[in-house]
Formats: structure tokens, C-alpha cells, sequence
């Protein structure tokens, strides 16, 4: 790829990286250390590599990357450039640029708090060949409040084995915590699914991944997802609807793929769609709030009791009431 720079000392990196981590990172130089340190800090019988993608930050990122590789020249390999190349070619440089057997990914805003994290999942992913991608439980951090152990304390199952369906109701394969096998994500990244449009990578990754063979699971918390103002799921009203249209269209493309009954379609983009419902209002796009709108009302959808307390907002806008969208709760 052009616009592409290397820093790494060819003598000393690791020849033969059985993981390869990759690190994206723009603007974290208050975060970017604990990321590098959650790598190095990791205790294996294996060699792996670590592959920052610096895109041109303007603060002092780069140059705590720099530090970091001539101090551990024969880990880490830094992919930058002479110019700002947006997300989406940012992994796709890192990603290509993998050479081990195994691929795990941290973003320059989270960390990984477990030093066998990646013994791990190595050790459970050569037990079984069918494989193709493992995840853990987690920790999730906004700003001083930390959760522990997010999967243990909530309602659904985390995804494991064969998963497409589960995936499809809900995206919960943190990329933090995830390791997948390389041959899979080389796969996935000369698919049709790989879609530079859609503001994300991992909901179609998973979902690809997913009719590739098993998804495994740790039941351990190895990795803390920080919340930061301006990341890519913290960016306000307007970016987060986009995502959540764009996640809709998204396993819309994959159930005509890979078709699922009539029922589990519908449960799958009516999630999606009511937080499309509430994020356009917060947003102040009457358009894509009334055709969700519609859509729920067509297909008979019952309004979670967390959703009514929109029902008063609703009334502002007249066009609403072209769409005969009765708001029922369900029973506590």
C-alpha cells in the first residue's frame, strides 16, 4: 500500500511469531502506553510480535511509539505514514502486515490486564482445529467508573461454538479480548463482506468468522474497554445512528447469505431498529425516525419499557402519526 512507512530493526525482530498483535492508534498518547505495556507485560511459551498502526496523530503518540521500539526492538514493528489514512486502511496495513499463525488485536485506547491472555487463547485454539476465532470476558472503564467482569454480571450467553445466530442478536465479541486465526481474517478481508463504508470491522469480522468453524470462549476477564469521548462507539448521537444503520444493513447482507428463519430476522434488525428509533430523535433526523418507525410499527414490534419514555417526544412530530405505530410495554 503507498503512503505506507515501516520502523522496525530487520536484525533483531522476531523471525517466526506464532501471534501477531496489532495495535490502532490516533490521538492516544494519554492512553497509548498502557496498550504497549498490556502487550509486553504478556507471559508465553511462544514468540509474538506486536504491529502499531500509527495514523500521523498530531499529539506526541509517535514518538511514545518510537521509545517503546528501540527499547523492544525485537517485538515491536510500527506501520505509519507521511499522511492520515482514516481507520479503515489503518487495519487493513496492520492486518496484512500479520505474520503469525494467530492474530489478536488491541485499539491504542484499551489495555489488556491479564499477562496470559495470549497463552490462553493459544493454548485453547491448538486444542481445537475448528477454531477460528476465541474471546474472553472483560472489563469495561468509563472514565473513573470501572466494571468488572461484564459478561459474568449480564443476561445473555457470550458467544461460543457455533455462534452465527447468537451473533446476529448481539454484538459482544469485544476486539480486545479476541484472537483469531489469520487464514480466517485473510479471508474475510478479500470478502465482499469487508466493508470500507461501515465504520466498523469486528460485527462482520465475528459474523464471517462465525460460519467458518467454532467460536471459543474464556470465562475470565483479560482486557479493560475504556470509554473515551471521540471513539468511534463515544461520538455522539448522529455517528452512533450511523453505526447502528450501517450494523443493520450489515446482518441484513448476512441473513440473505446465510439465511435464518423468518422469526430470528425479525428479532435480530427490530433490536437494531429501535435503537435506530431513539438515536434519530436524540439526533434530530426525522427521516430515518419515522422510517424506523414505520418498519416497527409493520412488523408489530412492542416497545421495550425503556423506550417509553419517548412517547411524549414522539408527539412533537406529526408525521409520526401517519405511521399507526401503537406503543405497547410488555408485561414486567
Amino acid at each position: 500500500m503507498s503512503n505506507t512507512i515501516e520502523i522496525v530493526d530487520k536484525d533483531r525482530i522476531v523471525s517466526s511469531p506464532l501471534v501477531s498483535v496489532y495495535m490502532l492508534t490516533y490521538k492516544h498518547e494519554k492512553f497509548i502506553e498502557d496498550a504497549i505495556k498490556g502487550v509486553l507485560e504478556q507471559k508465553t511459551s511462544f514468540p509474538y510480535e506486536l504491529i502499531i498502526g500509527e495514523d500521523c496523530s498530531p499529539d506526541s503518540t509517535l514518538d511514545i511509539i518510537k521509545s517503546y521500539q528501540k527499547r523492544y526492538p525485537k517485538i515491536i514493528r510500527i506501520i505509519t505514514g507521511n499522511s492520515n489514512v482514516g481507520a479503515y486502511k489503518n487495519s487493513y496495513r496492520c492486518r496484512t502486515a500479520c505474520r503469525g499463525k494467530y492474530i489478536a488485536a488491541c485499539e491504542g485506547d484499551d489495555f489488556w490486564h491479564h499477562p496470559e491472555k495470549l497463552q490462553m487463547q493459544v493454548d485453547l485454539m491448538e486444542k481445537n482445529s475448528q477454531m477460528v476465532v476465541c474471546h474472553t470476558d472483560f472489563n469495561r472503564l468509563e472514565y473513573t467508573r470501572e466494571y468488572k467482569n461484564v459478561h459474568q454480571k449480564s443476561s445473555y450467553t457470550p458467544a461460543q461454538g457455533q455462534a452465527y445466530e447468537t451473533l446476529l442478536l448481539n454484538w459482544h465479541i469485544i476486539t480486545a479480548t479476541s484472537m483469531c486465526r489469520r487464514d480466517v481474517a485473510e479471508g474475510f478481508i478479500n470478502s465482499s463482506f469487508h466493508n470500507e463504508r461501515w465504520p466498523f470491522g469486528d460485527l462482520n469480522f465475528a459474523l464471517y468468522a462465525s460460519q467458518q468453524g467454532q467460536i471459543g470462549y474464556i470465562d475470565k476477564s483479560t482486557a479493560t474497554w475504556r470509554k473515551v469521548h471521540g471513539s468511534a462507539t463515544n461520538s455522539g448521537f448522529s455517528s452512533a445512528l450511523h453505526m447502528e444503520l450501517c450494523a443493520i444493513e450489515c446482518i441484513e447482507i448476512f441473513m440473505n447469505h446465510y439465511p435464518v428463519s423468518t422469526e430470528l430476522r425479525i428479532r435480530a434488525i427490530a433490536k437494531r431498529m429501535l435503537s435506530a428509533w431513539r438515536l434519530a430523535y436524540f439526533s434530530g433526523d426525522k427521516e430515518t425516525m419515522g422510517k424506523a418507525a414505520a418498519w416497527l410499527a409493520q412488523h408489530n414490534i412492542h416497545i421495550d419499557k425503556k423506550l417509553m419514555m419517548l412517547r411524549n417526544f414522539f408527539k412533537k412530530f406529526s408525521f409520526l402519526h401517519n405511521t399507526h405505530l401503537y406503543i405497547k410495554s410488555r408485561a414486567s
